[in-house]
């Protein structure tokens, strides 16, 4: 995460708009104090939270569903964006 930021950081003054998307676990994102601490990270490098996009499995999200839409809130509160990955190995894949 934190060389992800750095990266995110280094193109900061640049005329490339850049995002990373980086995945996570929600075990991950449960743990205390994760989130806070990736909204100062952010803060920190001088990086707005739509920078980092973070990207979460749909097996992962369905295993713990509960958990899932309560963590994404979060995130939606905090302007940190997701980005739904292996949507085929879902159970809505035909």
């Amino acid at each position: 995460m934190m060389h992800s930021l750095a990266v995110l950081a280094e193109q900061l003054h640049s005329q490339l708009v850049l995002e990373l998307l980086i995945l996570q676990h929600l075990e991950t994102l449960v743990s205390p104090g994760w989130m806070l601490w990736l909204r100062d990270q952010l803060s920190a490098q001088g990086l707005t939270p739509a920078a980092a996009i973070l990207g979460l499995t749909v097996p992962d999200l369905l295993e713990h569903w509960d958990l899932a839409v309560l963590l994404t809130k979060m995130l939606r509160k905090l302007e940190i964006g997701i980005c739904l990955l292996d949507v085929d190995r879902s159970p809505w894949t035909w």
